[in-house]
């Protein structure tokens, strides 16, 4: 396994694609402190740095989907993936470090948003107004939505040998999720507003609501999730299912 991430982590550094998100990120983490202080001293009110902290959560699943569906897509069309198996490696430690390396990446161009935001926005716009201890909930519920989305991009890109079908496929399944989850949750929002819901709509509603990686991204987007603790299970469960199901999948795929 060691070796294998060492390899997989030196292909990660040369990566384009990685480096392209991470500086796109880091764009992002500059830009929009620096664009409400702007706001602010034009309209002369004041903004939090809290508004657009986690403003990453929204764009991380599509990078991570066009990351993962190439990164892994490559080691089938370069025969490295063959080249594993001929060495004696196994599936299950295969498919664990392609999925260990994906989540570091993850964790990197989440981090390439927060710091830089942290740096221009504190000096910028002052603290948070929400507890430290409210934000941290918060960013552990983040990274562990983003581990769902690094789970199913690395399942989709693993099963699919060709580079292209994969990577399209992860594409289109992160625009899935962003989309259902931003009308999922509106739906899912005004049905809870509703006087006339019963009791049980009611619960499946909030089940869903707490449920789906989508609209678990509304809500930490805007820092407003009602029940995080049962969010991060939820997202931990998702996740451990994607990567069993990937897994025993991957031992039975026949790769030609």
């Amino acid at each position: 396994m060691s070796k294998l991430l060492r390899a997989n982590f030196a292909r990660l550094l040369k990566s384009r694609l990685f480096w392209l998100g991470t500086f796109f990120m880091a764009a992002l983490g500059t830009y929009f402190p620096i664009q409400n202080y702007n706001i602010m001293q034009k309209e002369e009110r004041t903004i939090s740095p809290d508004g657009a902290f986690f403003m990453f959560a929204l764009i991380i699943p599509l990078i991570l989907s066009v990351f993962c569906g190439f990164f892994i897509g490559t080691e089938y069309s370069d025969g490295t993936m063959r080249n594993k198996f001929i060495v004696g490696g196994r599936r299950i430690t295969v498919y664990m470090a392609n999925f260990l390396i994906c989540t570091a990446a993850a964790f990197i161009i989440s981090a390439a948003y927060a710091v830089p935001y942290l740096i221009c926005g504190i000096p910028l716009l002052g603290t948070f107004n929400a507890d430290i201890s409210h934000i941290i909930v918060i960013m552990l519920c983040v990274l562990a939505v983003t581990e769902v989305f690094t789970a199913i991009f690395t399942l989709i890109a693993t099963l699919i040998p060709n580079k292209a079908n994969g990577a399209v496929s992860c594409i289109l399944m992160g625009l899935a999720l962003f989309i259902s989850g931003i009308y999922g949750g509106l739906y899912i929002r005004s049905s809870l507003a509703a006087d006339n819901l019963s009791e049980t709509k009611r619960e499946i509603c909030e089940f869903l609501y707490d449920f789906l990686p989508g609209c678990q991204l509304i809500q930490l987007c805007n820092m407003n999730a009602v029940h995080p603790l049962r969010m991060f299970l939820y997202s931990v469960f998702i996740a451990s299912a994607a990567t069993v199901i990937g897994i025993l999948t991957f031992r039975k795929k026949d790769l030609k």
